[in-house]
């Protein structure tokens, strides 16, 4: 079986920067931040591209949760009628 080769990829000094101080921050190498940073976009479905912030879809989320909920409620109110 071959070993995985490594290769080198161009980036901004500032996204290095950036890419350098999260790495030290989670205490790993560059390489396996990286790594784990694509198979966490991958695993979930997140295309970091779109610029879709998680807290944005949690709030999406939410509104049509309380929307069911509403619904619910009117329709216990309209059909369920209290037992008298």
């Amino acid at each position: 079986m071959e070993k995985d080769s490594k290769t080198t990829v161009a980036v901004e000094r500032t996204t290095f920067a950036k890419l350098d101080r999260l790495a030290k921050a989670n205490s790993v190498s560059k390489m396996e931040y990286i790594t784990h940073a694509i198979n966490y976009f991958e695993k979930y479905g997140i295309n970091p591209v779109e610029h879709e912030s998680p807290a944005q879809e949690m709030q999406k989320l939410i509104k049509r949760m309380d929307q069911v909920f509403a619904f619910l409620k009117k329709q216990e109110t309209d059909l369920v009628r209290p037992a008298c």
